[in-house]
């Protein structure tokens, strides 16, 4: 069930928002322009594309 998941994730997830004492931005190749910000959980989403 976690394997199906996970590849589920991998394959239809366009980005993971990770928050943390280093803010970091997980994202597929053809996710564009997503940045980590500068508070937790606080990410500009209408400045992110994904390019086909």
């Amino acid at each position: 069930m976690y394997q199906d998941a996970q590849r589920i994730l991998q394959e239809e997830v366009p980005g993971i928002m990770l928050g943390g004492r280093r803010n970091m931005v997980a994202h597929a190749p053809n996710v564009k322009n997503a940045r980590s910000h500068s508070q937790n959980w606080s990410s500009r989403f209408e400045y992110i594309w994904i390019d086909s």
